[in-house]
């Protein structure tokens, strides 16, 4: 088997470039020495060192959180037009008009199944979604990506962390999207790092905050005040309306990050190896 001139790889048979440096290989003099051991590249945050080695598919999680997502707007969708429901209910009962305990209780015990399925899905979502996430992130060094900003545990523990879980997920997702680039040459370097991202990676973030937001109040209300009166129960389930409405573009959006970075990393892969 040959090797690479430039740092001693080992190179397939007609191979045109090296996979650990990305110097291309061309046909070298009759007795030229092969060099005694590969030089190891310089090291990248959070790698093993193996550059250009130890891809590894996204493609089968990245199906997993894509039928996840899918049923969310699903259930998003049917949640909201029970939110509606209960809105009218809650209409009624402020202003005295008839409605009936029946009524009431049906409306309590739909609200509180949905409610129930959300948060199943909610949790199953995110983890397939830190199971994708996390993979792709650790494949940039095996991608040609050197010099990563994070160490790839972060990839799941930024989304725990208070106040920099507003901004590390984002910055490893841009990085991820730059540094998955098919187009790129196979060794990178520190180039992708000035690569644009999508504005759908921008969109997404921002409504994923401000769903947050609205999470956050909507829990806090319903253990607080709000939950004493008539009138605070209507606002709760206004800002519960406004929020599954969100959710049905956010995931929408989600979906199109989790399609578009999977197809980049895994076109980039099948043109490197």
């Amino acid at each position: 088997m040959a090797h690479c001139p430039n740092c001693g790889n080992q190179v397939a048979e007609g191979e045109g470039f090296c996979r650990a440096c990305g110097h291309s290989i061309g046909r070298e003099p009759p007795g030229t020495p092969t060099p005694a051991a590969a030089t190891v590249l310089p090291s990248v945050a959070g790698s093993d060192q193996r550059f250009g080695l130890g891809y590894m598919p996204i493609k089968g999680r990245a199906s997993a959180l894509l039928w996840a997502l899918g049923i969310g707007i699903g259930l998003s969708a049917i949640a909201l037009l029970s939110n509606l429901t209960e809105g009218e209910l809650l209409g009624r009962i402020a202003a005295g008009r008839g409605f009936s305990e029946a009524e009431a209780n049906a409306s309590d015990a739909r609200q509180g199944l949905i409610g129930s399925a959300q948060l199943v899905l909610y949790v199953t979502t995110a983890v397939l979604w830190l199971r994708w996430f996390s993979r792709a992130y650790k494949n940039l060094p095996s991608l040609g990506a050197q010099d990563l900003r994070f160490k790839p545990g972060w990839a799941i523990g930024a989304w725990f962390v208070p106040f920099l879980n507003l901004v590390r997920p984002k910055a490893m997702t841009d990085d991820t999207w730059r540094a998955s680039d098919p187009e790129a040459p196979p060794f990178q370097g520190k180039e992708w790092k000035g690569r644009r991202v999508n504005p759908i990676l921008h969109w997404w973030w921002a409504l994923f905050l401000i769903s947050g937001i609205l999470g956050r109040f909507i829990l806090q209300g319903s253990f607080g005040d709000y939950g004493e009166t008539i009138e605070g129960i209507r606002t709760l389930n206004t800002a519960t309306s406004v929020s599954d409405f969100l959710d049905i573009p956010l995931i929408i959006l989600a979906i199109l990050v989790v399609r578009e970075i999977t197809n980049r990393e895994e076109t980039r892969a099948r043109a490197l190896l």
